[in-house]
């Protein structure tokens, strides 16, 4: 079996089978918060406008927020039940998100759906607006608009969707639950994405430490026209897209390029299995399978409504095993620390990582030690090295000239280093004040 793979990359907690088998054979579990806390920020682009207010009566499903901006998209409510409040709460950007908190009735009743039939026979025509208002984005953790994704502009063309089910990241298994128990929605969403943008390929890309759900997808996506499984190799980040598109098409997405300039579109297992729901159920993107592990009493994959409080998911899990040192949104490796345990789970929440006080100590920084290994296994062909000592001098556009903002902050070059140099956090700092420049100019 030929496995694809890209130059570069590291293999993160290999002896702990990357920290997957607390979790990797727990079937899915819906849990329902009686409080929910809905941000209406947590795409990328304009947050939306809540369109309720306190004391409304909603139903599962409605729409609570309006899209604001090209790329924007709406927010619907995961409950039906109460509006409690429109507040704000420090979450994972610098300033304080807006959100809108509905109580619980325990109906579950659903606002009126518009299914539009079959993902092989829907006008295509009418494939990214259902996308759009239901309120899809990225589920791996991007949090992209998919509708703006597949709105392809004119002189571009795509070849090749490509389903990213690599679930490269440590400790989380939600993605490959997924594909084990609803693979016929995820190779429908497929479907629907290609019609839109007249790809004439689709490939499902999948690790090789998941030969599980490799059969389960080939299954499913056995008798459909021109649509295949990848197989790839187990390692970090196989996941991201310009690694997808380099393994699998052997394409390289040019410098401070996009997917679509390598005729190629990425989208998640949960993204695509979101889009199958949109067109031939009308639902909304309204909960997202999460992976609740590390220092928790019962590690599980969740069916999570989307706003469910952190702590309330923990709690299913039957609470913490340890004092928590640090809670993280996703993997070891790429995975945001949450302020609290009262933040909500959004869209892109495909895990809750709950570290020790001993597993969150940040080692300390020592010299460079010039040994290379930062280079070596950079997947975008970067310097890490060079690049740190830039920004510590504070060259800020000598970075930029040797292309930080390529830097997709894997953390591969922190993970490798001997000395513990705090490389990947320096290059977000770094593309940080690159993008705040270009606003000021702008």
């Amino acid at each position: 079996m030929k496995l694809f793979t890209f130059r570069g990359g590291v293999h993160p907690l290999k002896e702990k089978q990357a920290g997957k088998t607390a979790t990797c054979a727990k079937p899915v579990r819906e849990f329902t918060a009686q409080v929910v806390y809905i941000p209406v920020d947590m795409h990328i682009g304009a947050p939306s406008a809540p369109c309720v207010k306190k004391g409304d009566t909603v139903l599962m499903g409605q729409k609570i927020a309006d899209a604001v901006g090209g790329i924007g998209i709406p927010v619907h409510a995961s409950v039906s039940g109460v509006v409690k409040e429109v507040g704000t709460m420090q979450m994972l950007r610098s300033m304080a998100s807006q959100y809108i908190a509905i109580e619980n009735d325990g109906k579950d009743e659903w606002t009126e759906l518009k299914p539009l039939g079959s993902v092989e026979t829907v006008p295509q025509e009418l494939i990214v607006p259902a996308i759009k208002e239901a309120g899809i984005c990225g589920m791996g953790g991007a949090c992209f608009p998919t509708h703006a994704k597949l709105n392809i502009p004119e002189g571009k063309f795509i070849d090749t969707v490509i389903v990213n089910g690599a679930e490269c990241e440590t400790y989380l298994t939600a993605d490959h639950r997924l594909m084990l128990e609803e693979p016929e929605k995820v190779v429908k969403g497929l479907i629907a994405a290609m019609r839109a943008v007249n790809a004439k390929r689709g490939v499902i890309a999948i690790e090789n430490n998941k030969l599980d759900a490799i059969a389960s997808m080939q299954k499913a996506a056995s008798g459909k026209a021109n649509i295949e499984v990848a197989v790839l190799k187990t390692k970090y980040p196989q996941g991201g897209e310009k690694q997808l598109i380099d393994a699998v098409l052997g394409r390289q997405v040019p410098s401070g390029g996009l997917p679509m300039d390598a005729n190629a579109v990425v989208i998640n297992v949960g993204t695509s299995k979101a889009v199958c729901e949109a067109i031939e159920e009308g639902k909304p993107l309204i909960s997202r399978i999460t992976t609740v592990t590390g220092a928790v009493k019962e590690p599980d994959n969740l069916l999570l409504r989307i706003g469910t409080p952190v702590i309330d998911a923990v709690n299913a899990c039957g609470g913490y095993a340890e004092t928590p040192g640090k809670i993280l949104f996703g993997g070891t490796m790429t995975g945001n620390a949450i302020p609290s345990d009262n933040v909500p789970v959004t869209k892109a929440n495909n895990g809750i990582v709950v570290l020790t006080e001993k597993e969150a100590i940040i080692p300390k920084e020592d010299p460079c030690i010039r040994c290379g290994r930062c280079v070596d296994v950079c997947p975008i062909y970067l310097k890490p090295n060079e690049l740190k000592v830039k920004l510590v001098l504070g060259r800020l556009e000598e970075a930029q000239k040797k292309h930080l903002e390529d830097c997709i902050l894997c953390g591969a070059c922190s993970y490798i280093c001997p000395a513990r140099r705090l490389l990947t956090p320096a290059f977000k700092e770094g593309k940080d004040k690159l993008a705040m420049m270009r606003r000021k100019k702008a």
